[in-house]
């Protein structure tokens, strides 16, 4: 008889690698460094119960449902059993396929849910104490130096011109343009910059006047309103809402209430970004309390509203705020506002381009393709900020329908774009898009872009 060999029950790497027979034995290579799990709440478990419920219900077996939502069927099972946590992605993507109306978003737990940035970039607190006067300028490139230099007498050289308030409405709502359209192809940080100094121009200008046109007074409330699109752009929600608040101040001074309901809607773009969906449909809501507001500010926080039900999986909700959305375009389009434009310049069916945004987050995946396909056919070449954000869009609506090679081209050439840019919130979006293509691991190229994309989203703003 051969000589017996202990058994040892334990099975952790500390155990093993003291163990007498796995002594010096790198054991954590084989059975792998365990983290602290996620605790699963009887939250989880309700939704996870909910789920096979549903599933039952609708005559799916697990090996069909995971076949409709690529999800493997012994991580969905675990789910059902309340071993593992059902997350917002597959919550959503189960709630459309499952036609619950929402069901299982609503049940999830709160770590489901991401909470807001609250981080604050030093660099961004810097551009607004620029504006006030509180610190010196930052240095302006050589770009900036000759645009200056080139407006400076044309703004009248410190001279009591009776035109000049209409000299410099003019050059500094062209120079507002210039900003918004290099938005478009600049990084974030970089076209903030570019704002904070035109402003202090502007301001600089205004206060060598006897009396402001409220035309100048409503301008500079844009000037923070773009601003504060580029501090969210560049990570820095905190500044955002900052610049926001800022804006919507500025232009009730001149007794516009108008900017004050913009605001909300981007607030609630904060909000959406940060995960938080029922914050974005309040502050949505909100922004349409008035009857006095333009149609084209209706729109754009229905439009909002829209994008808030969408996360939190109540298709119906959505359908009705973006009919709402495209009603009040159509009635913009009669009576638009003076002015720059307020929001997007740069898709032109703004309501087409939302509602394949918001069917990606519903779980309707295929059709969510089709429509940001069609949508980003119209959008111009130049407007590379735009085509990048609705094609990471578009390339996680087709990764999540399991067209993962298409997925695969689509990021391929959004990735550059994507670098420049250093946009926060296409991170979030390539974040996603990394989430969907790992999770495939029979598939090589995903899984080699996958690595790609870490690689994006660790040089863009936090």
């Amino acid at each position: 008889m051969g000589k017996l060999v202990p058994t040892f029950r334990c099975r952790t790497p500390a155990c093993l690698s003291t163990s007498p027979l796995g002594r010096g034995f790198p054991w954590s290579l084989l059975v792998g460094n365990r983290k602290p799990g996620v605790v699963v709440t009887q939250g989880d478990r309700a939704a996870g119960a909910e789920l096979r419920r549903l599933r039952t219900a609708a005559g799916l077996s697990l090996t069909q449902l995971a076949m409709h939502t690529h999800f493997s069927k012994g991580y969905l099972s675990k789910i059902e059993t309340g071993s593992k946590r059902l997350g917002a992605e597959l919550a959503r993507t189960c709630d459309g396929l499952l036609k619950t109306g929402g069901t299982l978003t609503r049940l999830i737990s709160p770590q489901s849910t991401a909470q807001p940035n609250t981080s604050s970039n030093s660099e961004y607190p810097t551009e607004m104490s620029l504006v006030r006067g509180e610190a010196p300028s930052p240095e302006v490139n050589r770009r900036e130096a000759l645009l200056l230099l080139a407006i400076s007498p044309l703004l009248g050289g410190g001279r009591r011109d009776p035109a000049e308030p209409d000299v410099t409405l003019d050059y500094f709502t062209g120079l507002l343009d210039h900003d918004r359209k290099y938005g478009q192809r600049a990084a974030a940080p970089e076209v903030l910059r570019s704002v904070g100094t035109h402003l202090k121009l502007l301001r600089e200008r205004t206060g060598a006047m006897r009396a402001v046109p409220r035309e100048l007074i409503l301008l500079d409330a844009r000037y923070s309103e773009f601003a504060g699109w580029m501090a969210q752009e560049a990570g820095a929600d905190k500044e955002a809402r900052e610049w926001t608040a800022a804006a919507a101040s500025t232009a009730a001074s001149a007794g516009d209430h108008d900017m004050a309901d913009y605001a909300l809607v981007r607030q609630a773009l904060v909000e959406l970004y940060a995960g938080r969906a029922r914050q974005t449909v309040a502050l949505a809501r909100q922004a349409q309390r008035r009857a006095q507001t333009p149609p084209r500010i209706l729109a754009l926080a229905a439009q909002r509203e829209a994008q808030g039900h969408a996360l939190l999986g109540d298709y119906d909700s959505c359908r009705r705020a973006l009919e709402r959305a495209e009603q009040s375009f159509a009635e913009d389009a009669t009576r638009p506002l003076p002015g720059p434009v307020i929001g997007t310049q740069s898709v032109t069916n703004p309501v087409g381009m939302v509602t394949g945004w918001c069917l990606t987050d519903l779980g309707k995946h295929t059709e969510a393709a089709e429509i940001l396909d069609r949508e980003l056919g119209k959008v111009a070449p130049d407007a590379l900020r735009t085509r990048v954000r609705f094609g990471v869009r578009l390339a996680l609506a087709h990764a999540r329908a399991g067209e993962l090679d298409h997925a695969c081209e689509l990021t391929e050439q959004l990735l550059d774009g994507a670098d420049l840019l250093a946009s926060a919130t296409v991170a979030a979006d390539l974040g996603n898009l990394r989430q969907a293509l790992h999770r495939r691991t029979s598939h090589q190229r995903g899984l080699r872009l996958a690595t790609d994309i870490s690689h994006v989203i660790h040089a863009a703003p936090h």
